[in-house]
């Protein structure tokens, strides 16, 4: 009987312990948005350092801002767990904007520059909070007031930026 009455202790035990993890490991930050909720995120899309290589095609260059912006910094409102390739494509593609995503959800190429423009090592990457991203755009959840920023890059983000 005492066998039991531990074996069924211990049950209760584990059960409440377990519950506890699912409900903590299930709540996020954006939790706190209603469904349909949005809040409000920053994106910018910069091309300027391939501007700067001689290597970069001429037809390219003409294509161009001479400022390097294709997309300037906008403030964008956007719905909870919008990714950033989520983002990033349904704003290009309002602005008229061409995008390029690989079927793995790789960017290879925005406005008409793609990656191997200007080297082996060039092409887009992104940052979140001024921070490159570890994760990729299809993968990286937004949350609200983050600063998202396309970069080309000449040596895979080694371009003093």
């Amino acid at each position: 009987m005492i066998k039991l009455k531990r074996f069924v202790l211990t049950i209760l035990i584990a059960t409440f312990i377990l519950s506890f993890a699912f409900a903590v490991g299930a709540c996020e930050d954006d939790d706190y948005f209603a469904e349909g909720e949005y809040f409000y995120v920053s994106l910018s899309v910069y091309a300027g350092v391939a501007l700067r290589y001689n290597a970069l095609p001429q037809y390219i260059r003409d294509s161009l801002p001479r400022d390097g912006f294709i997309l300037p910094v906008r403030k964008i409102r956007i719905e909870r767990r919008t990714t950033v390739l989520s983002l990033s494509e349904s704003e290009l593609e309002r602005e008229e904007i061409p995008l390029s995503v690989r079927e793995d959800g790789f960017i290879a190429g925005i406005g008409g520059l793609y990656d191997r423009a200007i080297g082996a090592q060039s092409g887009w990457i992104f940052f979140v909070n001024g921070a490159f991203a570890t994760r990729g755009a299809g993968a990286t959840v937004i949350r609200a007031s983050d600063v998202i920023e396309w970069r080309y890059t000449a040596r895979f983000g080694d371009d003093g930026l």
